[in-house]
């Protein structure tokens, strides 16, 4: 399957994907420069930006620092910017070079144990960018204007380097290295803009085999694709998914489809027909993304998934690969089911028909109110509730999406 990168603007750093240059420099308040040497040790390594599919490496280089910003298209690594922190007359800079666009310097102003900001006045977007370690996180900040409007991001970024092979996604599932919900639609504009209200952003697209998109809030990625179907499944991914396929195979799994265009791929079905799992043999060149993290509307605690008899439907998501958690019978028998990358639960339950991605929050009042603004209808999933905490949103497909009060 080509991939192809939505975003191709001129950006900075590693959140660059994100952030449009303006032509017309704006002209803010910076901070002096700084004489003090940074110390960024704690950006060695190899990072990773779910949203932006984007890897940031950086090594030492002499008493400064050097780097590299890239994407991965399968083994094939995709040169995006180059980066170094060095001395030039007594200042010490951030110089980037992005590929087709040229050098950009940030002198530094604010050097710190495990911190260090870097600014540009004359740049527009961004001006300033942090980078800072808090607890086993590293984050980045930028700030900046465009047009009239003055913004600020800040991104979080997981090391692989440390992380070791389960971070690759190696072993991590036994169904594959790297998954996401597919989502087949003929109605991808209107999708889109519901997707971009909840917090998504899209990381790549294309038009072949047929129109298709990958959108992420960081918590998950979905993959609309306009193929003239209407679906809702998960999709794994590996470069050795033949070995999977055979493995399922020798358990007595049943493939119910297969094809080798445009890529070698087996779909597997679940008991109720409702949830499909494509097997596809292909590196997607994304580390493993659990589909348990945190995004806009909180933290996605489970795909949740209606059956009609528990006991079958536990069998047979044990018997291709994922874990039980652990079994409630009140208020109907229900349980949680993960394979490493994947947190399903299945709800032997009439109070809903189709795969809802669940979300938690301690904000959900704030999150509700906020799909509201954007003219978002929102159900009360409690309607007995004093208060509007529990909300169910729907796709333009119908689709459910929970947010409720809770953290996990």
């Amino acid at each position: 399957m080509k991939r192809t990168m939505l975003y191709r603007t001129p950006l900075l750093g590693l959140c660059a994907m994100l952030l449009l240059l303006v032509s017309n420099p704006a002209v803010m308040r910076a901070s002096s420069p700084s004489p003090e040497k940074p110390n960024l040790d704690f950006l060695l390594g190899t990072w990773f930006i779910a949203e932006m599919n984007m890897f940031e490496t950086w090594e030492k280089d002499g008493e400064g620092y050097k780097g590299r910003a890239y994407f991965k298209q399968g083994e094939e690594e995709k040169l995006f910017e180059t980066f170094t922190v060095s001395q030039e007359e007594g200042v010490w800079y951030y110089i980037t070079d992005i590929v087709g666009q040229g050098i950009t310097r940030f002198a530094l102003t604010e050097a710190s144990a495990n911190k260090a900001t870097f600014e540009n006045p004359e740049h527009d977007m961004p001006n300033t960018i942090s980078y800072w370690m808090e607890g086993n996180t590293r984050k980045v900040y930028l700030e900046g204007k465009e047009v009239d409007q003055e913004i600020s991001y800040t991104f979080e970024l997981r090391e692989l380097t440390r992380a070791g092979s389960a971070a690759q996604g190696a072993s991590v599932s036994p169904l594959g290295s790297y998954c996401h919900v597919s989502i087949g639609t003929k109605r991808m504009e209107e999708n889109i803009n519901f997707y971009k209200a909840l917090g998504f952003k899209m990381i790549s697209m294309d038009n072949a085999p047929w129109p298709w998109i990958l959108m992420s809030d960081g918590a998950v990625n979905i993959q609309l694709n306009e193929d003239g179907f209407e679906y809702f499944g998960l999709s794994y991914f590996d470069k050795n998914m033949a070995a999977n396929i055979a493995g399922l195979a020798e358990k007595g799994v049943v493939f119910f489809m297969e094809s080798g265009e445009p890529v070698p791929m087996k779909v597997m079905q679940d008991p109720d027909s409702i949830m499909g799992i494509a097997l596809i043999q292909m590196d997607m060149g994304m580390p493993a993304l659990p589909l348990m993290g945190k995004g806009k509307l909180g933290k996605l605690g489970e795909i949740a998934v209606p059956v009609k008899d528990y006991e079958a439907a536990s069998a047979w998501y044990q018997q291709v690969g994922f874990k039980s958690t652990g079994k409630q019978n009140s208020p109907y028998p229900w349980g949680i089911y993960t394979d490493g990358l994947s947190s399903i639960g299945l709800h032997q339950s009439n109070h809903f028909k189709k795969p809802t991605l669940t979300y938690f929050s301690l904000d959900a009042k704030a999150h509700i109110a906020r799909l509201q603004e954007a003219g978002i209808t929102v159900k009360n999933a409690m309607p007995d509730s004093k208060e509007f905490l529990f909300g169910v949103v729907e796709s333009p497909d119908g689709w459910p999406i929970n947010i409720f009060y809770g953290e996990l």
